[in-house]
Parts: structure tokens; sequence; C-alpha cells
């Protein structure tokens, strides 16, 4: 730890003392530490299928990464040697690309749906849904959030320079979060009385809204010709999935969250932040885990 210099700190040169403007080196340090969470001894759910989709936006090396034999008893990369101790626990697989999709900054775009953006004829951006919510449709059936998205960056990003890696039945982007706290309070902060209240007011609103439109786009279509209605039948599907979506959030309403306490994680630390970005990933990656197994 580096000790804060104080304010009256001052430069003396030639008999005269210089007072020192604002430095970072004057303020308090508020970083955070590296962690100290511990797996747990085991699990308090069922064994159930779970899929996590890290993405490196600069790549890899992939002279260090790939393995350069195969079968059973492959060698492990440079990279991979690190893994020693799990190697009966994980495949390697090799040979896998996108070669319709564009490369470059648009990678986080079509890393899971392996999408050509630029398909559709006047169309400047066009994605599909990705790999991630087609497992999370068919295996987040019992859980309260079917998928998570996390990221560096919150929210959805720009088309061709996206936050996100996942992406609807409609190509939508989905947001993402990257803030550990609010994480951490969404996954495992009990609601009180008065958040769900709120909370169920909220999704009769939601349900309310989308019935309207519903009804309204429905009658719309009659007047439309079949490019248009192509569209709509799109935009009526993307209500439903909302519509189940609410339906599902009832459900759990009333489910307690799971108990987890908040020891040695990191909760505090940012992503942009170049001390914190290490305690960053590690406390993502460690709620990532709690996910999984509280």
């Amino acid at each position: 730890m580096i000790r804060p210099l104080s304010r009256r700190f001052v430069l003396r040169a030639a008999g005269a003392a210089v007072a020192l403007p604002i430095l970072e080196a004057m303020l308090p340090s508020l970083h955070a530490a590296p962690s100290t969470f511990k797996p747990w001894p085991k699990s308090t759910v069922p064994a159930t299928p779970r899929l996590l989709c890290c993405y490196v936006p600069n790549g890899v090396n992939i002279m260090e990464w790939v393995p350069t034999d195969q079968g059973a008893d492959y060698t492990l990369s440079p990279t991979l040697a690190t893994l020693q101790e799990y190697r009966q626990d994980f495949t390697v697989l090799t040979g896998l690309g996108h070669p319709a999709s564009p490369g470059g900054h648009s990678g986080a775009d079509t890393w899971l749906t392996a999408a050509n953006l630029k398909s559709k004829p006047g169309a400047d951006y066009t994605n599909s849904v990705s790999a991630d919510q087609l497992a999370a449709e068919l295996h987040g059936q019992q859980t309260r959030f079917p998928s998570l998205q996390l990221s560096d960056m919150s929210g959805t990003g720009g088309a061709g320079h996206s936050h996100t890696l996942s992406f609807d039945a409609n190509g939508t982007p989905l947001p993402a979060e990257n803030s550990p706290r609010r994480l951490f309070e969404r996954l495992f902060v009990p609601d009180t009385a008065g958040d769900k209240a709120a909370s169920l007011k909220r999704y009769a609103e939601k349900r309310s809204i989308l019935d309207d439109i519903a009804a309204e786009t429905s009658a719309l279509a009659r007047w439309l010709g079949a490019a248009d209605r192509k569209k709509v039948d799109e935009y009526l599907g993307s209500i439903r999935q909302t519509e189940q979506q609410v339906e599902r959030m009832q459900r759990w309403i009333d489910i307690p969250k799971p108990t987890v306490p908040d020891t040695g994680l990191q909760l505090g630390s940012k992503p942009m932040d170049g001390h914190d970005r290490p305690m960053w990933l590690d406390v993502m990656l460690e709620l990532t885990y709690l996910s999984f197994v509280a």
C-alpha cells in the first residue's frame, strides 16, 4: 500500500515553496482488494445442465491455445496447461468457425449467432438468435433467471459494437449487467413485501399493455401486404415471448431466493478501473459460479 501524500506536501527550490495541485496520489485508496472467495463444498441444487459462454474481445494467441495433437491422450497447450488438474472434466473442440460472419469489432455480435449481419438486402444490420438463448429455452425453465448477460459495459451497445453476446429469436440484443453488486442483489437479496407488491403491479400493467398492443396489431395485419404481415408476425412473436417472461416472473415472485453470504466477494469492483479490473473479473466469475450452485 502506498501512503497518500498530504496536501501540505510542497516542492522546495531556490528557497521558494510551491504547493502542489490535487494529485491522485493524495487521495485515499478505495480500490477493491484481491478475492478471498472460497468455492462451496457442495451445491444446494440438483445437478442441472448449465452453459457459460466467455468471450475474449481481443482473441487469444491461437498457437498457444490449440493443442497440437488429438485423441484422449492429447497434450495440453501452454495456455490450457493451467487446467491440468481438471483435464478429465473438459473437452477441447477445434476447427470451429463462422465463415459467413464479418470479423473485426463486430465479433461480439456474431460470436454466438454465426450470423451474416449484412444478409438482408437494404438493411444495415440483421442478427439472429444466439446459441445461449437456445440453451436457455431448453434448460432454463427450472431456474428463476433462464439466462444472465454479463459484460464490462452495461446495456446493449450499438450495432456492430455490441456490449452483449445474447440475442433473442428476432436478433434483438439482450442488455448486459456490469455491476457485481447489482447482480448479487438481483440473484440473492430477498425482496421485501413492498418490493413484491410493486413487482406484481408492474407485471399486471405490462400484461395489460401487451394485450392492447397485440389486439391492435392483429387488427392492422388485415390491411397489410405479405412482407409487412411477416414483420407483424415477428413483432407479435416478440410480444408473446415477453408475455411468457412476465408469467414466469409472476410464478417466481413468492419463491424465496437462495441464501448466499457475500463473504469474500469484492462487490464494489469496477470493470473500467485499471486497478480493479482483475478483481472485477474474479467476482463476476464467482457470481456466475454461485448462480449455478446456489
